[in-house]
Formats: C-alpha cells, structure tokens, sequence
C-alpha cells in the first residue's frame, strides 16, 4: 500500500524530537499523507520501504501532525542511501513510501540501520545454514552406510582396541585396620 509519493526536504531526528528521542531506524512523515484514521492505525509502527530514484531503504514509520507535510525526519545513513552516497548533497528528494511486501521481510534485519541488528541476523543465518548443512549431512551419511554393506573397508571385529594395564590396587595393612589416630604431640 503506498502511503505516500511527495518531494521532501530532511529534518535531522534531533531537531525534532527534543524532549523524546527517536530509535534508530524510524522515519516520521506528517499524519495527512494516510487519509482515513485505521489506515494510519494499520501503518504506525510498521516497516515500510522508502524509495527513490537512486535507491531503497527500510524504515519503521510514525505520524506526527507537526510535521509539515514536505518534511521527513529520517537519520543520516538512510538520507545519503537515497541520494545515491553521492558528492552532490540536494536538499529535496522524491521519494515513494510504500509498506514493504512480504518477501522484503527476509532481508530487513540485513539492512537495518542499527548494527546490532545487523550482526544478529548475520550470526541468526550462519546458525540456520549450518543447522541446514547439519542436517543433509546427517542424512547423506546415514543413507550411504545403510545402503551398502562393505560402506566403511574395515570390518567392526577387526579394529584393534588399546589393552591399558590395570591400575595398582592398594591393600591396607591389618595393623592398621580398626586403629584410630593418635594426636601427635611435638618432640622434646
């Protein structure tokens, strides 16, 4: 669903909020670009897809109604995406905001503004493909030893197993069974 397809001009998160601060990887566009009110209801606090001719970043969206409706607050990082990370700096984009589809779910957490989101999905996908690998390995392996019975050349009976020498027992002596200690006092 497209919420809105305007020029707009950066407004540094800092500038506007100066009593409450906005968590990384949030956007806030004026409230009147969704019309009716359960629409916003249904966006407000949900990831969208900003877009511009030169690139695409994902943002969690908020309304705000002081907000003129030319302005955007969005951090540094997802300003100068969309321009391109160019050396010309322009003051106004074009920009389209739509909510991100389904299948840009699987990628969000790989391109979050916030690097520890980044570096949990990384580490949360290594785990899932390795957990994969484990798997067709486990089954690979399994269905190659039972479909064959000479799978492995050395037979289970003939592998030669290491003899240890067995430990030393230590007998108590009779005299000393049943004997209770004594308090050794020092010698004059």
């Amino acid at each position: 669903m497209q919420i809105a397809k305007a020029s707009f001009q950066r407004v540094s998160p800092a500038e506007f909020a100066k009593k409450v601060e906005l968590p990384a990887g949030w956007i806030v566009v004026r409230y009147s670009h969704v019309g009716p009110k359960l629409t916003r209801r249904k966006t407000h606090a949900r990831w969208v897809a900003i877009t511009s001719d030169r690139a695409t970043v994902f943002r969690i969206v908020r309304y705000s109604v002081d907000l003129p409706a030319d302005r955007i607050v969005i951090d540094w990082a997802g300003w100068i995406d969309l321009q391109g990370r160019t050396d010309e700096e322009v003051d106004e984009i074009e920009l389209t905001i739509t909510t991100a589809r389904w299948y840009q779910f699987f990628t969000l957490p790989f391109r979050h503004v916030d690097p520890s989101y980044r570096l949990s999905a990384w580490l949360g996908g290594i785990s899932v493909g390795l957990g994969v690998l484990s798997i067709i390995l486990s089954i690979a392996l399994s269905s190659c030893s039972s479909s064959s019975p000479n799978a492995f050349p050395v037979a289970v009976g003939s592998v030669p197993v290491a003899q240890l020498p067995k430990p030393p027992t230590h007998e108590v002596a009779p005299a000393l069974v049943g004997a209770t200690p004594r308090r050794l006092s020092p010698q004059p």
